[in-house]
């Protein structure tokens, strides 16, 4: 198993919203807000592009996880060039350089998701810390919902060049 997952993801709230609620406000008011109708989106491929865009950059749609799976159409393989055209890059928890009290912001794809989380260092003890990315969608104890840790090779795409200080004995409240 690389990654742990809390296995009542599905009864979580986002928002207060249901991913399925999530979503629709996402095909709702983004597309409005671009101008464009989801039901063109394969014609409109710039359109498109611009709604990942608003993804990535967490400025219009707030960054937690997003379904990259619409009308039948995968949009895992855009998404990613979308990825690698703002700094994102593939890599693995532990090849990132991250010191702790940094955090480097990273997606994990996984089944068609886009997770949206943080690569940064966990303090437990002042002997004790761990790298990992930790998702920004929290569970029922207030933990990371899906944490992927150094020791993993499980793949990421992060941006070290939007590093930014954090407090290292707070993680969760980034």
């Amino acid at each position: 198993m690389g990654v742990q997952i809390n296995p009542t993801r599905q009864d979580r709230k986002i928002r207060n919203l249901t991913l399925d609620q999530e979503w629709l406000h996402l095909r709702t008011v983004l597309p409005i807000f671009l101008g464009f109708n989801m039901s063109a989106v394969p014609q409109d491929q710039e359109k498109v592009r611009d709604a990942l865009r608003a993804i990535i950059e967490g400025k219009i749609v707030k960054r937690s996880r997003h379904d990259l799976h619409h009308d039948g159409r995968d949009l895992g393989p855009l998404f990613i060039e979308e990825l690698e055209k703002r700094g994102y890059g593939k890599t693995t928890v532990d090849a990132l350089d991250v010191k702790p009290g940094e955090r480097v912001p990273a997606f994990f794809i996984e089944n068609e998701f886009a997770n949206f989380g943080w690569v940064f260092w966990e303090r437990f003890t002042s002997w004790k810390i761990r790298k990992l990315w930790g998702s920004v969608i929290k569970n029922k104890k207030g933990d990371w919902d899906i944490q992927i840790p150094a020791g993993r090779a499980m793949p990421i795409y992060a941006n070290a060049r939007l590093k930014i200080e954090m407090d290292i004995d707070h993680p969760p409240e980034f």
